[in-house]
């Protein structure tokens, strides 16, 4: 027994030394250059080690572990090059995306590459994408020139001794983890993602994305626990807080009748608007429901990056480029929203919004959007406001595939979902984003279409980076001047105010069609995030560069104060000043906020919802997935004939005469796609037919994006040739 005791601290001894020399010592020096991508300073660098000596230790530590596994091989020196380039991979990819975004690199970012390959040549020019292309293939030859000439072990390796020895590194970690998070020494929680990567450095930061997803399971989580909170609020309250059953029915509501749909004519020029409309000031602020029957359209307009650049300490410019927008605070209730992320994570703000969950209680830097509701229906606005008797329409004027919302958003409880593939001629900015102008005909429409009230939730992308660092304006009218800290970015503010003036022309187009609109509406406006441009708490007077802010419009007089809010409390203060009380998440955010375990017991709530056993609904879940329609009109085919193009004269095109196309379609014949050209929403042309089936062709016409994923197709037409 000693002698085997002897052996083992031998043998353990030995592969310590090891240890140190091939994984401790290369992963120092791994840590300083991923380090160094990710803070891109040197100075920056040096005193994350000289301030942080025993975090620095640690994240080398959490490399030096993945490294070990190099010690299970012969080939040592090939396996631990590649674990290192690994991480200098994931240093280098924190840089690039911190070159236009202010959120680092997470794991959840590996689940949105195809997103972020459809809208790269946007913010990586042809030099960045070949130094890219470049440095992969370097990476690739160094891999096999390594593993062809690198020294291999002529020790057969201790598998008995090396394996237990990389196990004791893995419970070491977990250990040192822990007690970091028990002293303070490391955060629990990254409220703040780019503040905890630069705080506990990128390697715990990245790991704690890798391994921590989703909703933590609240230690005094069961069935009896949330049925001690329910009853303990319809005792306190005297109501019930769950008003859904598990098999529901649609409740009645009162609807004042609306004359037949016409669709509302939109301008297609600029409206030339010289004075502000004339709007019913609003009576005294009260918190008493506005509305209890007739129930009013819900329109929500999240904005792309759009924030009042007056907030900028030291900003200037030669006039206000959102004047419409500060008419708008002024004049009905508003207030400063707190967003979950700065400079990215649109769909977050919006997931927030529109369930009334706060993403804290995810993994950091999780989009739930590509984990929980990939799979999962979930209570929402969407889901509620239909019990209702609303009828729910998503729309954004940019891809439909775009953080998995073609798919999400019928879980979501969406009826149809309009993107920019069923947008015809939609104007694009200088960067090639949709201007946001095209929404106010699809939101117009839409109100005429239904016979329900509707609830719209729209999505704009104007206000979109990544922004230029040179000018790129044909002419400006606007001129600005930045604080010095903000010098750098000058091309880019000019360019960035100079959208935000045309998104607030948007604003101002759109509600004025809402205001000659017969039927009862409001519309909820606000930014989804600040912009990527070098804003910290600091530079901003109101001293948070996680609040934008929001605005509720409408068109009768709806009593309300101003109130800061957090996005997910913002559709329950809408539907709580229109006499609304649904829903599991609005009616605690409407009845709770103030008290001390608000966070604790939301949490609770919302593990039970997507990760538990749904005793909130008795065990059943009340909703479920909707046959979501892509686009609001149907696309049809009427007719298909080939004749002689004008253009070329050797070839005759295949014309498709229809509705409601736009230069998203894609014409399919024989099941082959082949090149269209859009002419007019009611006639295509299509070249290079292959050979007709069986005597004929069959057609159909596809709508679908970049991606070439299909989002939608017509019923197939048989064309037979004379």
């Amino acid at each position: 027994m000693k002698e085997l005791w002897n052996t083992f601290r031998v043998q353990m001894k030995v592969i310590g030394k090891e240890f140190l020399v091939y994984c401790y010592v290369p992963s120092l020096l791994c840590l300083c250059f991923v380090e160094l991508c990710s803070r891109k300073s040197v100075v920056d660098l040096c005193l994350f080690l000289i301030r942080e000596p025993l975090v620095f230790l640690y994240n080398a530590l959490i490399i030096a572990t993945t490294a070990s596994l190099c010690l299970l091989f012969r080939r040592r020196i090939f396996v631990l090059s590649v674990v290192l380039l690994l991480w200098a991979a994931i240093g280098v990819t924190d840089f690039v995306l911190l070159s236009f975004r202010t959120t680092p690199f997470t794991a959840v970012d590996l689940a949105l590459i195809k997103d972020a390959l459809a809208i790269a040549n946007r913010y990586l020019s042809w030099i960045g994408v070949v130094l890219i292309i470049l440095g992969v293939i370097a990476a690739l030859v160094l891999c096999v020139l390594l593993f062809r000439r690198a020294k291999k072990e002529e020790t057969i390796v201790p598998y008995k001794f090396s394996i237990p020895f990389c196990g004791l590194l893995i419970a070491v970690c977990l250990l040192l983890t822990n007690f970091g998070m028990g002293v303070g020494l490391l955060d629990r929680n990254f409220g703040n993602l780019a503040k905890a990567f630069h705080e506990n450095g990128l390697p715990y930061c990245f790991m704690n994305s890798v391994l921590n997803t989703g909703i933590e399971k609240p230690e005094d989580y069961s069935g009896e626990t949330v049925g001690n909170f329910l009853n303990k609020y319809e005792e306190e309250e005297g109501r019930e807080l769950v008003t859904i059953s598990p098999s529901p029915t649609k409740l009645p509501v009162t609807i004042t009748p609306v004359p037949e749909a016409t669709e509302t004519p939109v301008p297609t020029e600029e409206p030339q608007i010289t004075a502000v409309p004339e709007i019913t000031e609003p009576s005294v602020p009260t918190e008493e429901p506005a509305l209890k029957e007739n129930n009013p359209n819900i329109i929500f307009l999240q904005l792309e990056s759009f924030f009042d650049v007056k907030y900028i300490d030291n900003f200037s410019c030669s006039e206000d480029p959102v004047p419409f927008f500060t008419y708008l605070k002024e004049k009905y209730p508003s207030g400063f929203l707190a967003v979950p992320s700065i400079g990215a994570g649109t769909a977050n703000t919006e997931f927030e919004t529109i369930t009334g969950m706060n993403l804290d209680f995810f993994g950091p830097g999780e989009y739930p959007y590509k984990t929980i509701l990939k799979d999962t229906v979930c209570e929402s606005a969407a889901h509620i406001l239909k019990k209702l008797g609303y009828s729910a329409t998503a729309m954004h004027n940019n891809d439909g595939t775009f953080y998995n919302r073609n798919e999400v958003f019928a879980n979501l409880g969406f009826d149809r979902y309009i993107s920019i593939e069923y947008m015809a001629k939609a104007e694009v900015n200088e960067l090639n984003w949709a201007r946001d102008r095209v929404l106010v005909g699809q939101i117009m429409k839409t109100l005429a279409k239904t016979k329900e009230r509707d609830y719209i939730y729209a999505i704009s992308v104007q206000g979109h980076g990544a922004y230029p660092e040179e000018p790129l304006l044909p002419e400006t009218t606007l001129e600005i001047n930045l604080p010095e800290e903000l010098s750098e970015y000058y091309y880019q503010y000019l360019y960035y105010v100079h959208q935000l003036k045309e998104m607030d022309d948007f604003l101002k187009e759109l509600i004025l069609n809402l205001s000659a609109c017969q039927e009862k509406t409001v519309l909820v406006l606000y930014g989804d995030h600040l912009p990527s441009l070098g804003l910290s708490d600091e530079l901003l007077t109101n001293g948070n560069s996680f609040q934008t802010e929001y605005v509720i419009w409408s068109n009768f007089d709806l009593m309300a104060a101003d109130m800061d809010l957090q996005s997910y409390q913002l559709s329950a203060r809408v539907m709580q000043l229109l006499g609304i009380e649904e829903g599991i998440m609005p009616q605690y955010h409407m009845y709770r906020q103030e008290e001390e375990d608000y966070l604790e017991n939301m949490q609770l709530l919302m593990y039970d919802m997507l990760y538990g056993e749904m005793e909130v609904y008795q065990g059943v879940n009340p909703y479920e997935r909707t046959e979501m329609k892509m686009g609001l009109e149907e696309i049809r085919i009427l007719e298909a004939y080939f004749k002689a193009s004008m253009l070329e004269e050797e070839e005759s095109l295949l014309y498709i005469r229809g509705q409601n196309f736009t230069e998203w379609s894609k014409v399919v014949v024989n099941g082959e796609p082949v090149e269209t050209i859009f002419l007019t929403d009611a006639l295509l042309a299509a070249k290079d037919i292959p050979e007709p089936e069986a005597g004929g062709y069959h057609i159909t016409v596809r709508q679908q994006g970049n991606d070439e994923i299909v989002l939608s197709e017509t019923e197939e037409t048989i064309y037979y040739p004379e």
